[in-house]
């Protein structure tokens, strides 16, 4: 499997199927209540790192939001465009559900810049918060699997590396739905079409975590996706996670 296509695969928010571990006999339950209460933890990391990497993570959302008001606004302009209304081909029908949608996805977008700005002018924007349950790099992997087949996003912001600089796609991807889980409203039909895909191909896959190596501030915890309905064998990656102040963050997936 591509390693885009995992990333999108495992954070997709119409997914469905449970999280299972053969390596963390847990419930998703009793994951849930180990995540504990929020630790602030600002006072006890490098002020210059993690300034940089505050400053880097607003850039990389105002670059997401800048996109999305591009594409939002353009595709309601060119749907409320009159320009297709004199060609013989022009579909009224169609045109009529295109602008519903375009206005729609406009809306989205506005709702979602708003709930950002919100968030990147509060004092809790400019500090650096973990859970206990971050100690673990096996327990940061099944909760973030839990948290994105479950719909639960909230959370997700914690994981992102505080002091991260060098956003490579899986980093992009994972900040895009840990702010703006409603960015998967925003319709686009061949993006559908592939999760689509993949729904169908995964509904009946479970995770298990079968090794973590730890090489100095790096964890690599070897996952696997096991598909129940199929012959074939599981799909193998390695989620990585960099270690700041003796907790885990997200720091990549690669197959």
């Amino acid at each position: 499997m591509k390693k885009l296509l995992l990333i999108l695969l495992a954070l997709n928010l119409s997914c469905k199927s449970d999280i299972n571990s053969n390596a963390n006999k847990d419930s998703s339950g009793s994951i849930q209540k180990s995540l504990g209460k929020k630790i602030d933890i600002t006072d006890q990391l490098e002020k210059y790192f993690l300034q940089d990497g505050i400053d880097q993570r607003n850039k990389e959302l105002e670059d997401i939001l800048s996109k999305a008001d591009a594409k939002t606004s353009n595709a309601l302009e060119n749907a409320l465009s009159g320009n297709s209304r004199y060609s013989y081909r022009y579909d009224s029908v169609k045109n009529e559900k295109d602008i519903i949608e375009a206005k729609s996805n406009r809306e989205v977008f506005v709702t979602m810049q708003k709930n950002v700005q919100n968030y990147l002018a509060s004092a809790e924007s400019k500090k650096a918060y973990v859970y206990p349950l971050q100690k673990s790099p096996k327990d940061v992997v099944l909760y973030l699997f839990e948290s994105v087949t479950s719909g639960k996003f909230s959370d997700l912001k914690y994981f992102n590396d505080p002091y991260l600089k060098d956003y490579s796609d899986a980093h992009s991807l994972f900040l895009m739905f840990s702010y703006f889980p409603e960015i998967n409203l925003i319709s686009n039909r061949k993006a559908h079409r592939k999760f689509a895909e993949l729904m169908a191909e995964s509904k009946d896959t479970s995770i298990e975590v079968k090794n973590v190596r730890i090489e100095k501030n790096k964890a690599f915890v070897l996952t696997s996706l096991v598909d129940s309905s199929s012959t074939e064998d599981a799909k193998d990656f390695v989620v990585e996670l960099v270690n700041r102040n003796e907790y885990w963050f997200f720091d990549g997936i690669k197959d």
